[in-house]
């Protein structure tokens, strides 16, 4: 569990943003920096979140439900097993939030701002059950 004042501030919270749509992750990324978290990598695709997932593990990672080719259910699987917590961010509600592995993450849809983001983040990392 994260040392409270840490969560409170956000500060150097490393963060892994999953994200195929170019201008959902930029406006993430900006968001997530006023935060004051350190965003460790963007990708786009399964492949590629896999592979900085092998090299580094961030303290959260913010996850499209939809990558690039496909559906991001083997991120999130990793994720479960890595014990690394996640946020399931997306447009609307579509038939793959029943898997069991995104039942396991809080949900954003989209519009939502900068405290909503901060909040959950903050629940996320103090190990609280949304």
């Amino acid at each position: 569990m994260a040392d409270p004042n840490y969560v409170e501030r956000l500060e150097g919270v490393r963060v892994l943003l999953a994200e195929h749509q170019a201008v959902i992750a930029f406006d993430l990324e900006i968001m997530l920096r006023q935060l004051g978290c350190v965003i460790s990598k963007i990708t786009a695709s399964i492949v590629e979140t896999l592979a900085v997932l092998e090299e580094a593990q961030p303290d959260v990672v913010i996850l499209n439900p939809v990558l690039s080719h496909g559906s991001a259910l083997p991120v999130a699987e990793a994720l479960l097993e890595r014990q690394i917590p996640f946020i399931l961010v997306r447009r609307q509600r579509h038939g793959e939030v029943a898997q069991p592995a995104w039942s396991c993450a809080p949900h954003l849809e989209w519009p939502y701002g900068s405290s909503r983001l901060g909040d959950v983040l903050r629940l996320v990392l103090a190990g609280a059950a949304l």
